[in-house]
Parts: structure tokens; sequence; C-alpha cells
């Protein structure tokens, strides 16, 4: 948040205006926000969901901050593409396209959490 405001009033206008409310509330998400605009294969979006969420949920609940969760799918995310895999993974978490890095989001909200978002997000394609 430091980065993204120069004094306080910023700030509070931003928390005012509910752009940080996804850490109080689950977010309500809608399948069409989950694809990366860029995303060749947005077709995968439910896949790529799952796939996340089984990386993240083996991160031990004791040990489930920034660079272990980054640590578990980063090479998943290098691999697929950055933006079909992080962009539908902020946006479970958020329910917006501009929120904080997804791996501090999973680190603030908790495992539990972070995973019952996802799977939201995935029963989107059911």
């Amino acid at each position: 948040m430091l980065e993204r405001f120069s004094t306080w009033a910023e700030l509070k206008e931003a928390v005012m205006t509910g752009e940080y409310d996804f850490y109080e509330k689950r977010p309500v998400v809608e399948q069409g926000m989950l694809a990366w605009k860029k995303d060749p294969h947005p077709e995968g979006v439910k896949d790529r969901l799952r796939k996340v969420a089984e990386l993240i949920d083996s991160v031990d609940t004791a040990t489930f901050i920034y660079e272990n969760v980054k640590g578990a799918v980063w090479a998943y995310a290098e691999a697929e593409g950055k933006g079909g895999v992080l962009w539908p993974l902020r946006v479970a978490l958020s329910g917006k396209e501009r929120s904080p890095d997804p791996f501090i989001l999973a680190e603030a909200l908790g495992k539990e959490e972070t995973l019952t978002r996802l799977n939201n997000a995935r029963a989107l394609y059911l």
C-alpha cells in the first residue's frame, strides 16, 4: 500500500471506498474476470486454478508466508505463462483487477481462506 499512496488522505480514501475490503470479506467474483485479457487459452483457467490450489495446499500452514507461497507457485506460473496463472489467482483472492501482489494477498488471508477463495472461483466453471 505504501508504494501506491503518497499521502494518508489518499490511503484513507482508498479504504473508505472499499478498495481493500477483500481483506475483511470474501469477494464476489464473476467468471469473466478470471481470464487474463492476453491469455491465449482462457478455457484453461479452471485447470490452472485447480493446479494453483494444489500447489498452495502443499505449503505447510505453519510457514504460509509470501516467500513459500511464491516458491510453490512460481515455477508453474513461468511454465504456463505468468499472466494466465497469476491473474486468476489475484482475481480469485481479491475480486478485483487491481490489487496487491497475489502472494501478499495469500499470506495476509492465510492458507485456509486462500484455498476457499480459489475453490469458490473454480466453482464458477462447474
